[in-house]
C-alpha cells in the first residue's frame, strides 16, 4: 500500500501560488526563491501522479485536481491554526473553544438555551458565538471559519458538511396583543394590506419568502414602514404599535419576546421551514465539538417536546 507523505510546507507554498496565481509573486509573499516554490509543486504533483497548473503564459491556471487541493489545503490550513491554537490553550490551561454561528431568529430563541446547557454541562467550554445571515454562515462553514451553526436548511449542499434535522419551525405574522385584527373571526390577506409592517431587508431570505407570498395572490407586497438590518429588532417595535411582523414561530414561543407578541392565530400567511445543524466533517473527530453538537441538539429536542 503506498503511503501518502504529503508535507504542510507544500501545501502552504502551492496553496500561495494558486491564490496569486504567479510564482515569482507567491515566492515574494512567502520570502523564498521561486525555485523553492516550483519545488513544492513539483513535490505534490509527484504524490498525486497528476498536474496542478496548466500552461497559461507567464499566469499558472488550476487544473481541475489543483482546483480541488487548493480547496481542501484551505480546510487543512483553517483546521491546523486552530488546531496550534487549541493546543496553545489547553498548556496554558485556558478552556476548550467551539466556533458556533445561527441566523438571528435561531440565536434569539436557541444561543440562551445552549449557553446555560454548557455552563451545566461543560464548565470549561468557551463558546465563541456569531449571529450572521444563514447563507454566510454556511460559507463560513464549507471554508472552515466556524465549526458548527444552526441555521434554516439550506437549498443546497454545503461543501462537504454534515447536516443534522433539529426541529420544525413556522414562518407567522406576529402582532402585538392589542392588535385590532385579533379579533377579526376570518383574516383575509387583503386585511394584511391595510396595516404597515416591521420587515428585514430585502435581501433577507424572510423578506423575499414573505413578499412572494402576497404576489401569489395577486396583492401588492406588504407596506414596510420600518426596515430593520436585524429581525431581532422587529419584536420589540412590533410590540408598541399596530405594526405585523413576519417572524419564527420559535422566537414567539421560546425568544425573550415571548409574552410581548403573540401570532395572528387566522392569518392566512405562514411558511414552514426546518432547522439544522450544519457541521464541519470532523467534528466528530474531535470530542469537545462532538459534545457541544450533542448538547445543542439535547436543547433543540427539549424546545421541540415544548412548542
Amino acid at each position: 500500500m503506498n503511503r501518502i507523505a504529503m508535507d504542510i510546507r507544500d501545501l502552504r507554498y502551492f496553496r500561495a501560488a494558486a491564490e496569486y496565481g504567479h510564482l515569482g509573486l507567491a515566492a515574494e509573499s512567502l520570502r523564498l526563491t521561486q525555485p523553492a516554490i516550483t519545488k513544492s509543486i513539483r513535490r505534490l504533483e509527484s504524490e498525486i501522479d497528476g498536474k496542478l497548473f496548466a500552461p497559461d503564459g507567464r499566469r499558472l491556471r488550476l487544473t481541475a485536481a489543483g482546483k480541488l487541493l487548493l480547496a481542501r489545503a484551505r480546510i487543512v490550513d483553517s483546521s491546523l491554526q486552530q488546531t496550534i491554537r487549541d493546543v496553545q490553550r489547553e498548556a496554558r490551561g485556558e478552556a476548550a473553544r467551539v466556533r458556533l454561528g445561527a441566523s438571528p431568529l435561531v440565536a434569539e430563541s436557541l444561543f440562551p438555551r445552549i449557553a446555560a446547557a454548557s455552563r451545566r454541562d461543560a464548565p470549561g467550554l468557551v463558546l465563541d458565538l456569531r449571529i450572521r445571515e444563514s447563507r454566510q454562515l454556511c460559507v463560513d462553514i464549507a471554508a472552515g471559519e466556524i465549526d458548527m451553526a444552526v441555521v434554516p436548511a439550506p437549498d443546497t449542499p454545503v461543501g462537504d458538511a454534515v447536516v443534522t434535522h433539529l426541529l420544525d419551525d413556522s414562518l407567522v405574522v406576529a402582532c402585538a396583543a392589542d392588535h385590532p385584527l385579533l379579533v377579526v373571526p376570518q383574516v383575509r390577506h387583503a386585511d394584511l394590506c391595510d396595516y404597515d409592517w416591521v420587515l428585514p431587508d430585502e435581501r433577507s431570505q424572510v423578506r423575499r419568502h414573505l413578499n412572494d407570498l402576497f404576489l401569489a395572490q395577486g396583492l401588492p407586497q406588504p407596506s414596510c414602514r420600518i426596515e430593520v438590518n436585524s429581525v431581532l429588532a422587529a419584536p420589540g417595535l412590533v410590540g408598541t404599535s399596530q405594526l405585523l411582523a413576519f417572524t419564527s414561530r420559535l422566537s414567539l414561543q421560546a425568544g425573550r419576546f415571548a409574552g410581548m407578541l403573540q401570532e395572528l392565530p387566522h392569518a392566512p400567511i405562514r411558511a414552514e421551514r426546518r432547522i439544522v445543524l450544519v457541521t464541519c466533517r470532523d467534528v466528530s473527530r474531535d470530542p469537545i465539538k462532538r459534545h457541544t453538537a450533542a448538547l445543542i441538539k439535547g436543547e433543540a429536542e427539549a424546545i421541540f417536546r415544548g412548542l
